[in-house]
């Protein structure tokens, strides 16, 4: 805006000093006539961009020593943008020449650009061969603020400075506002210095600062608000090179929001230009050095053709809660915490990112959410469009969803879209380890699958995976064959089923869709057999009381939403054919009989029965169909009143009995919480 000013102000001094020339010529002349006032009508003037029409020039006094100059111009045709400088009126209250000098003192200029400058500016020239000097005394601008403007002719060369104080930038005129970014508020002082030789510019040198400046584009994606920001800089036809700094107010940047009073923003860059190609050739960013960026990048035509960025940040704590939580909101990584170090660079060439490399270290992350958690990490990344490259990460310690991974680490090997593992990666785990034997990701659009892998889990300690997850103890060992998982579409599936040795049985989990893994609201299916697992086992650390058997059965169309069963269909209960030893405990028996409500009640405690520790039975087991947060309960076997939990066998010989077929699916998981707070059971 202010280098527009300038350019029209410097096309008025090169008029005025044109026609004063004229007049010099005839006063110069070797004439022996007297004469006491000159006046000069042109119809009209036509030079390289401009047009005057109704040019007048007169000259009065002309033997007196102050002469008086009078000139007039009825319109002045100027190309866009400045076609709206239209008139221009020029008078000299002291007027002198002599030995071809031409001095204005005391005079005016009037430009009524409607709006913008008061009617009448104070001026003064000198005019001469070897030295010419134009000086416009402050002008006062609506709304606030002067500038005072000088330029200098010397020989060829010339020069223009122009100098502004508390200009009020939301008074000026529509006219001279950028479409794109409005001002509600700002004070602008302003220092610009224009040289050249001729018609040809040379060099432009400014200062700008803008106090309090508060602005907002049009489609309100950037704002900033009272903020203080410098900008200097040197301009010549070829080069260019600038530096700004914000260090106070705020700066909003969608979704990014900067708050800059103890973190100032600082850019710099310099490069250069030919016809439609420009260079950047050096650019820098840095935010309060927590963030350094910089970099130089090659225009041609307006489209951007390559950019190469380095980049390093000692605090990403401050740059994750800077930046990337902006961009996190709404996200499953919004509660996502980052601390340590990065450096690193990358390039973008032909509308692509064509390489990436970075280090990092002392690396921790950590989701609030509890899913996730990495300390003291470190590795690096190395991937471009060209050949094979290795990247690492190696960390102390990992968990996911409670699962605390020790020390461990592995290599990548990178193409154009893809990576893969590199030799099988060993995950500590629970006294076993978790083996991924084959790992490959790719994101190419015809790829069907974007990742997959397969592996084993060996002998992980069931003591320490269900404190782990805060559920009832179990001892024993978990091992299994991890079968080919693809994530794909932000969907995570099992191609087969995964088979799991516990318990001295099998667990088989088929049909498995794991959907927003990393999201707010995950949710889950699957259908899961169990065969001949040990009772003894899992009663074993359980408060429910010792049962001895085997146990088979299902859980079919399962369904969890944010990890809590919202449907199934399971049946689990004593195989046919079970040849184990079937023995059920007191303490069991009046703890399976709590989960059928008061109304199965009876105590086992009275009469002869409560000098039995354990008691035979024939067969145990129980049925639940959830939906809609009911429970529709069955047992082994249905009566004539009820149904069978536990139907006994021998003498003495004791049944477990259930009335209520529907429960609502929070009081059942209730009374487990509590299965050992009550000792009613029916004996028969």
């Amino acid at each position: 805006m202010w280098l527009l000013f300038v350019i029209e102000v410097t096309a008025i001094y090169r008029l005025a000093y044109f026609l004063l020339s004229v007049s010099l010529l005839i006063f110069s002349a070797q004439t022996k006539a007297e004469l006491t006032a000159v006046k000069l009508n042109i119809e009209q003037l036509t030079g390289d961009g401009w047009q005057l029409n109704g040019v007048q020039l007169q000259l009065d006094s002309l033997l007196s020593n102050k002469a008086l100059l009078d000139v007039k111009i009825k319109s002045l045709q100027l190309e866009p943008p400045f076609e709206r400088l239209k008139l221009l009126n020029l008078h000299c209250g002291l007027f002198q020449f002599a030995e071809g000098v031409v001095v204005c003192q005391q005079g005016w200029l009037k430009l009524p650009i409607k709006g913008l400058l008061t009617a009448k500016i104070p001026l003064s020239f000198t005019l001469s061969h070897q030295r010419s000097q134009l000086q416009l005394k402050p002008i006062g601008f609506i709304g606030g603020g002067l500038v005072i403007l000088t330029a200098t002719l010397k020989n060829q060369s010339w020069q223009i400075q122009l100098t502004a104080n508390q200009l009020a930038l939301e008074k000026l005129p529509e006219w001279l506002q950028n479409e794109y970014l409005s001002v509600s508020k700002a004070k602008l002082d302003a220092n610009i210095k224009l040289k050249g030789i001729n018609q040809q510019f040379k060099t432009l040198e400014f200062t700008l600062n803008a106090q309090k400046l508060s602005l907002q584009s049009a489609d309100a994606t950037i704002a900033t608000e009272n903020v203080h920001a410098k900008i200097q800089g040197k301009l010549t036809p070829k080069t260019w090179q600038a530096e700004l700094t914000l260090d106070s107010g705020a700066v909003y940047n969608e979704p990014v929001y900067l708050e800059l009073k103890k973190m100032p923003l600082k850019f710099k860059g310099n490069g250069r230009w030919q016809q439609n190609h420009y260079w950047i050739d050096n650019f820098s960013y840095n935010h309060a050095n927590i963030l350094q960026i910089k970099g130089d990048a090659e225009i041609v035509n307006n489209q951007l053709q390559l950019v190469n960025l380095q980049f390093n940040s000692n605090q990403l704590a401050k740059v994750s809660q800077q930046y990337l939580q902006a961009f996190f909101v709404g996200t499953g990584l919004e509660d996502l915490m980052i601390k340590g170090q990065l450096a690193g660079s990358l390039q973008w060439s032909n509308q692509q990112v064509t390489e990436i490399k970075a280090d990092f270290s002392e690396i921790f992350i950590e989701d609030k959410a509890q899913r996730f958690r990495l300390q003291q990490a470190k590795g690096n990344i190395n991937w471009s469009i060209a050949g094979e490259h290795q990247s690492s990460l190696y960390w102390q310690q990992l968990e996911l969803y409670q699962l605390p991974i020790e020390k461990s680490g592995f290599d990548l090997i990178s193409t154009a879209d893809s990576v893969y593992l590199k030799k099988p990666l060993l995950l500590p785990l629970f006294d076993g380890n978790i083996q991924i034997e084959h790992f490959y990701w790719s994101w190419e659009a015809a790829q069907r699958d974007e990742l997959v892998f397969y592996g084993e889990i060996n002998q992980l300690s069931l003591d320490k995976l269900t404190q782990a997850m805060g559920w009832t103890e179990l001892s024993g060992t978990l091992s299994g064959q991890i079968p080919r998982v693809y994530y794909r579409q932000k969907r995570l599936g099992i191609d087969s089923d995964l088979s799991i040795q516990v318990f001295g049985g099998q667990v088989v989990v088929s049909d498995f869709i794991l959907e927003g893994l990393f999201g707010n609201f995950p949710s889950l299916q699957a259908n899961i057999t169990l065969d001949n697992l040990s009772l003894d086992t899992i009663t074993h650390k359980f408060e429910v009381g010792n049962i001895q058997g085997n146990l088979s059965g299902y859980i079919n169309e399962l369904r969890l939403e944010n990890w809590q069963a919202v449907s199934f269909k399971a049946w689990l209960g004593t195989p046919n054919n079970d040849k184990s030893r079937h023995r059920i405990s007191q303490k069991a028996v009046k703890n399976i009989a709590s989960i059928g409500g008061n109304a199965a009640a009876d105590a086992v405690s009275r009469g002869f029965l409560g000098i039995f520790e354990s008691f035979i039975y024939d067969k145990i087991g129980m049925g639940c169909y959830l939906n809609q947060g009911v429970c529709q309960l069955t047992g082994v076997e249905a009566a004539e009143q009820g149904y069978y939990l536990v139907k006994g066998w021998g003498i003495p010989r004791i049944d477990i009995m259930a009335y209520n077929s529907r429960v609502d699916w929070q009081v059942l998981l209730n009374r487990l919480k509590r299965i050992t707070e009550t000792d009613e059971v029916i004996v028969e």
